[in-house]
């Protein structure tokens, strides 16, 4: 026997988290999010084989941290396994930014807020800085001071909307900090950058030519259907973080194409309206459960008892959302339970649908195992939260059994209304002692 070679090995463990175009978005898209970017822009090039770039308006990397940003098992989000009880935040191996260097060509070009200017890093197979310079974008400001005169004031502006066309830049508010730096260059009078916050702080990560080392993955996905669903994987994996998330704006963007995107909204139910329309979630119903004894807390939307379940339900459980400690997942027994008791109580009949519905599930962290899977879709719960089929069972009966006594009590409400407004009171009530004697 004989030890692998570092290179081989590298390849190896990074192809099993690497698996495909979603899997380099999804990794990309929760680093982002731990850095508390609230605008993250997705864009493919040729199904995301040619390109992936994310850009995010996070807090960027520090240039101290530059250097190992991308080697594999450096992170800044725990110190130890035991870190893991408490664990806050999307990734924490360390191994995404590796995985993807290995199997594909990786840019990055970030800028904190006391950076003057960005940086690009060009990293090589290992994760390691093969070159690295200063980006476009810090050099915005460096060119105000050279301009004087409407004119130049109009070509800046444009300049900064073209940079910056992905943050939402307010045109008034750099206008008045232009117009300001303008009058200090005219007059020679010193100036403070602070006033020009042309070039907000964020990362873009860039893949280029991915798989580029692995022929037969690539070929996997040389033809149309799987390039298709791979875009919509990419979409749906899209749209859960812009479920969980309201606050988080995303576009989605294939060959310069908008394929999907969300703007920032005040709440889940706005977001879920974003994604489903006003039509389905006419037909759903928000719920509360809490349990104190197991810490269990569930709260989302699921179908009213007395909804079209052609509304509601799909053959495919793409739109059934599950997460657990606000981490997207994909919990078969979950879906399974909600499904049997979807079908039994509102549908009342034997179906193969799957329903519509968000699910959000909070349970002590110490108490939930993401280290599952490589791609952490999945989660293993501990057996003293109890949550896997009988207190859920439990929840979930509870739930589905209060909407339909509210809509019970909702319908004995309306039907002692119509009793009252036609003047048949007496004759509803000699019916209901005739059937209480006959019992």
């Amino acid at each position: 026997m004989k030890q692998l070679p570092a290179a081989t090995v590298r390849l190896l463990s990074s192809s099993q988290i690497i698996t495909s175009v979603v899997s380099v978005v999804k990794e990309l898209i929760e680093n982002s999010l731990d850095a508390g970017a609230t605008s993250i822009d997705v864009k493919l090039e040729n199904y995301g084989f040619d390109k992936i770039e994310v850009r995010d308006n996070g807090e960027g990397i520090k240039a101290i941290d530059a250097p190992v940003m991308a080697v594999k098992y450096y992170t800044s989000k725990i110190n130890s396994h035991e870190d893991l009880e408490n664990l806050t935040t999307y990734g924490f191996r360390g191994e995404a930014l590796g995985s993807i260097c290995c199997v594909a060509e990786v840019l990055i070009t970030t800028r904190t807020a006391a950076d003057n200017f960005s940086t690009q890093y060009v990293l090589d197979g290992s994760g390691h800085i093969f070159s690295q310079k200063p980006s476009h974008l810090g050099q915005v400001t460096s060119l105000i001071w050279m301009a004087s005169g409407s004119v130049s004031l109009i070509l800046l502006m444009l300049l900064c909307i073209h940079l910056h066309g992905n943050y939402e830049i307010t045109i008034l508010k750099y206008g008045l900090h232009l117009i300001f730096a303008l009058l200090l260059a005219d007059f020679s009078l010193p100036a403070d950058l602070s006033l020009l916050p042309l070039v907000r702080s964020g990362t873009t990560v860039t893949a280029l030519r991915l798989f580029k080392n692995l022929p037969v993955r690539k070929q996997f996905y040389s033809t149309a259907k799987k390039c298709k669903d791979e875009i919509k994987k990419v979409q749906d994996l899209l749209i859960s973080y812009g479920i969980l998330r309201p606050d988080l704006r995303i576009v989605f963007v294939h060959n310069k194409a908008v394929i999907w995107q969300k703007t920032r909204v005040s709440d889940h139910k706005m977001a879920l309206m974003s994604v489903l329309g006003t039509a389905v979630m006419g037909n759903m119903e928000s719920f509360h459960y809490h349990s104190e004894e197991s810490q269990i807390y569930l709260s989302g939307f699921l179908p009213k008892h007395d909804a079209d379940h052609s509304s509601t339900s799909l053959s495919t459980p793409e739109r059934s959302f599950i997460f657990i400690n606000n981490r997207p997942v994909h919990q078969k027994d979950i879906l399974k339970l909600i499904r049997h008791y979807y079908n039994l109580k509102c549908l009342k009949e034997s179906t193969r649908l799957y329903p519509i519905f968000f699910m959000k599930i909070d349970v002590p962290t110490a108490n939930v195992d993401v280290n599952l899977t490589p791609d952490k879709s999945q989660v293993l719960l501990q057996n003293k939260v109890l949550l896997s089929v009988p207190n859920l069972k439990m929840a979930v009966k509870a739930i589905l059994m209060r909407m339909r006594k509210k809509k019970r009590k909702q319908f004995l409400r309306s039907l002692w209304k119509f009793v009252q407004m036609t003047g048949a009171r007496e004759m509803y009530l000699r019916i209901q002692r005739e059937k209480i004697l006959n019992l």
